[in-house]
């Protein structure tokens, strides 16, 4: 089920990519960022694909498989603070 989450969340992230590294250059991977994004786009009652495109949008992913996998590792220590983003990336 984990594998299953991570591809997800790479089959999402990398469909939006393509229409946002068209219009943006892709920036640094930078994990807490990340989340921190997801979790306050999840708040405002965006989908998770939104989020991600506000995580592209910031310049905080790289475009990286491995990205995507410090992301989801970053959201396990933050839970606390950032719920829905570990919910996201781990429970859906």
């Amino acid at each position: 089920m984990r594998a299953f989450n991570g591809l997800l969340l790479l089959a999402i992230a990398l469909s939006v990519l393509p229409s946002a590294a068209g219009a943006l250059e892709l920036g640094p991977c930078e994990p807490a960022k990340a989340v921190k994004i997801i979790d306050t786009s999840l708040e405002e009652g965006k989908t998770l694909q939104q989020a991600m495109q506000m995580m592209i949008k910031a310049k905080v992913f790289d475009g990286s498989k491995a990205c995507i996998t410090f992301i989801r590792e970053t959201s396990v220590t933050m839970r606390d603070a950032y719920p829905r983003a570990f919910k996201a990336l781990w429970l859906n």
